[in-house]
């Protein structure tokens, strides 16, 4: 069925990059994409192989990886490392509007 969409230009370089380097027409890459985003496709985590400490869990239509601690009972973080984390990761993706 054909219909017309109006897709921001960025998104848009990425998609057809995307399709090129994966030999997939842009048909192909817009139905996968909603496929995965109605959840009628669970994508597949285990394509590469994981690190003995990693599992894949489920729940529902949900899939997320699982990762076990070396040594149980040590938090490999903490909470002042992880907001430290998040704040740098805000500044690299607004880098743009930061520095006007």
């Amino acid at each position: 069925m054909r219909t017309t969409v109006d897709i921001d230009e960025p998104l848009l370089r990425q998609a057809r990059a995307r399709a090129a380097l994966d030999g997939a027409r842009m048909q192909d890459v817009v139905n996968q994409a909603l496929r995965l985003y109605l959840g009628l496709e669970m994508p597949d985590l285990q394509e590469a192989p994981l690190p003995d400490r990693i599992t894949v869990e489920s729940c529902g239509r949900f899939r997320f990886p699982t990762i076990q601690s070396p040594e149980p009972g040590t938090a490999m973080a903490n909470v002042e490392m992880l907001k430290s984390a998040d704040c740098e990761e805000d500044q690299e993706r607004h880098a743009s509007v930061f520095r006007r």
